[in-house]
């Protein structure tokens, strides 16, 4: 099969199984707001941040040192890799049960302390998955990793949403994310073929993922402060209801970015990778990819800002109102954002996980120089806007390493973003006028999706299709 065949196939299955897996996750919350508090998703926000936290700083880069490694796939590899992740899962949950107790004081919620300790659970069950998922992905298998991700993500929002139903609380939130990993490392070795792990540490393999992953790891804990910030933030200078509020804003307004982040992961990057080694031509034609996947992501973008507010009004009740404006706000970053990701991955095949660390940590300075006067200025709609500004800083550093090694498309990066900036602002204000007219909310979000799909089926016939045929 040729390179463009293979990532047509492995990206159609990417962005069918990220689109699947939002829409599950929308659904889900749209039915949880009905029977849980903000409160309940301010708490299940705190435990997020410190098990992701806690996920980044013990992560070293195991998966992408095996994609890239030309004997990623052999045994004495996978053992060692495997290990790793066993001992990680389990360095996870200690870490968490030993800052639960710090951590319930700290916000003064007793109820943290346990909530903590069972979400540890979970990463120690993760731990424990089938290393076979690396390898699947490294030969861009997406069918595979698709089909088990949705069917987790199936039996997680069933078990949240009933054990919601019967016992309104927090603990659904926290019960439902231990049923998804469960679900998941189960169905790792009942699809996948068994590599017949086992305990093993080699030297040669250790020192290689060690080597490579030493700057993901510290990339990894930066890339933690500069996308968690906004939430450690709001954590100490607003209530675990505005928490909660901000958090399904966040949720709404990474759909396309989780897209992006998904293609870019599985298949971008080992594509590049693979291409890296082949070099010439290869190089070139994977990074025409890079052009389609932003110009595919930049209407649904636009589309997304103009129509996250009218839209959030018909399904959430009063109580969620300021869930729209601030998604809306965080979306206008998101854009950055996924110019950002799709170099990530560039940096990351080339062997320069170093930039990544960069890059957090100026989004970190960033971030923390803007967040406290646009919040004291602008409440809460103040730190969306500052989450969307340290994004440049981030996008400046990765693109420079991307400029290193060949693969940098500023031409092709201002281009685009001189037409989001400029369809993206023409279509929020059509937005709020139409709402200012008096006209209904679902008239409004008909007109926007008409003219967007209208638009996109010109971008499929001048850009996408021949990129298909081309690939056939």
């Amino acid at each position: 099969m040729s390179l463009k065949r293979k990532i047509v196939s492995a990206s159609s299955w990417s962005v069918f199984g990220s689109l699947a897996n939002n829409m599950l996750r929308l659904i889900s919350n749209v039915i949880l707001v009905q029977l849980l508090s903000p409160g309940d998703f301010g708490l299940m926000a705190i435990v997020m941040i410190f098990i992701l936290g806690s996920s980044l700083i013990t992560d070293i880069g195991i998966s992408s040192a095996v994609i890239r490694h030309e004997n990623g796939t052999e045994p004495w590899y996978l053992n060692t890799a495997w290990s790793l992740q066993v001992i990680q899962g389990i360095l996870i949950a200690l870490m968490l049960c030993a800052i639960a107790g710090p951590i319930a004081n700290y916000y003064d919620q007793p109820v943290l302390y346990l909530l903590i300790c069972v979400a540890a659970l979970r990463p120690l069950i993760h731990g424990f998955r089938n290393v076979a998922l690396i390898v699947a992905k490294k030969k861009l298998q997406q069918n595979k990793l698709e089909t088990i991700h949705l069917i987790a993500q199936i039996g997680g929002m069933i078990g949240t949403i009933s054990i919601a139903y019967y016992n309104p609380s927090v603990w659904a939130l926290v019960i439902g994310y231990i049923i998804n990993a469960t679900v998941f490392v189960l169905l790792s070795y009942a699809i996948l073929p068994s590599q017949n792990a086992r305990y093993q540490f080699n030297k040669k393999a250790f020192l290689d993922i060690f080597h490579y992953g030493k700057w993901i790891f510290v990339g990894s804990l930066l890339a933690f402060l500069a996308n968690q910030s906004d939430r450690l933030v709001l954590s100490t200078l607003t209530t675990v209801e505005v928490l909660g509020i901000f958090s399904i804003a966040v949720l709404w307004s990474e759909i396309l970015i989780t897209v992006i982040k998904k293609i870019s992961q599985s298949v971008f990057f080992p594509v590049l990778a693979n291409a890296i080694h082949q070099g010439g031509e290869a190089l070139a034609q994977s990074l025409e990819y890079r052009k389609i996947l932003l110009i595919i992501v930049l209407p649904l973008n636009v589309l997304a800002i103009a129509s996250i507010t009218p839209f959030l009004r018909l399904i959430y009740p009063e109580t969620y109102s300021d869930v729209g404006p601030i998604a809306a706000i965080l979306m206008f970053g998101g854009w950055v954002r996924a110019m950002y990701i799709t170099y990530v991955a560039v940096n990351m095949a080339t062997g320069k996980p170093k930039f990544m660390a960069y890059s957090s940590a100026v989004g970190i300075i960033i971030f923390f120089l803007i967040v406290f006067p646009l919040f004291e200025q602008f409440d809460v709609l103040g730190a969306a806007a500052a989450v969307a500004i340290c994004q440049l800083g981030m996008y400046a550093v990765v693109s420079q390493g991307a400029r290193i090694a060949g693969a940098a498309q500023f031409s092709i990066d201002l281009l685009y973003t001189i037409i989001f900036i400029i369809t993206a602002i023409a279509a929020l204000l059509a937005s709020i006028r139409m709402t200012e007219y008096g006209l209904p909310d679902l008239a409004t979000l008909s007109i926007l999706i008409i003219t967007a799909s209208l638009c996109f089926a010109i971008l499929v016939k001048a850009v996408i299709l021949p990129f298909y045929r081309q690939a056939s």
